[in-house]
């Protein structure tokens, strides 16, 4: 249901700055996602077998499906955002139940921004852990007239476990950190932050979207 019937949570998301829309996808929207993922580790494979990899582990079902090519994963990035630009990601991007909330939430007038991360996750991958940031540093001076409202959504369950996102819920009316690189594929908050500080970990099943604003 849209959230412009229900002011409390929009009132809640400009001010914790991120809601968690459980169930708000339904399959047939991330199916093809995943199947898109799927063929393009399946080309992964099948490069390392013609260069001679010949041990590599039985394929697994989609949320292990990474664990056999750990050993030679790295080399194809943290992420895969050229190589799965498909026809599936896109139909995501315009997933009615997704535009709807954006609607409810800025308006009727609601603008795409080209840019979007799909990133793998192997447990203990240094590649691809993000530090603490404010994707704000990221889209430019900008973002202090028009909203942008980042929609992260996993495509298997993710908890606390096995790695969910994590907020720190009105932090971007608290303060704004500078951006600074910590490596070469890292952007981080400036020193000072406090990681502790009331953070919250956005358990969620395959079928939600937290939706945030990027502070």
């Amino acid at each position: 249901s849209a959230l412009s019937d229900f002011p409390a949570l929009r009132e809640a998301f400009f001010r914790d700055g991120y809601l968690v829309l459980r169930g708000l996808l339904g399959d047939g929207h991330l199916a093809p996602v995943r199947s898109s993922i799927d063929d393009y580790v399946g080309d992964i494979r099948a490069e390392l077998e013609r260069e001679g990899e010949s041990a590599l582990a039985p394929a697994r079902p989609f949320a292990q499906n990474l664990i056999p090519l750990a050993k030679h994963i790295a080399r194809y990035g943290r992420g895969w955002t050229e190589a799965l630009a498909t026809v599936a990601i896109h139909d995501l991007h315009r997933a009615p139940e997704l535009l709807s909330v954006l609607k409810a939430l800025l308006g009727e007038q609601v603008c795409g921004h080209k840019q979007f991360n799909l990133r793998p996750k192997l447990p203990g991958q240094e590649l691809t852990t993000v530090p603490w940031h404010q994707d704000t540093a990221y889209y430019g001076a900008h973002t202090v007239v028009d909203t942008i409202i980042t929609a992260w959504l996993p495509l298997v369950p993710v908890s606390a476990h096995n790695g969910c996102l994590q907020i720190v819920p009105g932090s971007r009316c608290r303060y704004w950190r500078r951006k600074i690189f910590a490596t070469a594929r890292n952007a981080r908050s400036s020193p000072g932050f406090d990681h502790g500080d009331g953070a919250r970990r956005c358990a969620a099943d395959a079928q939600s979207a937290v939706a945030s604003i990027p502070a």
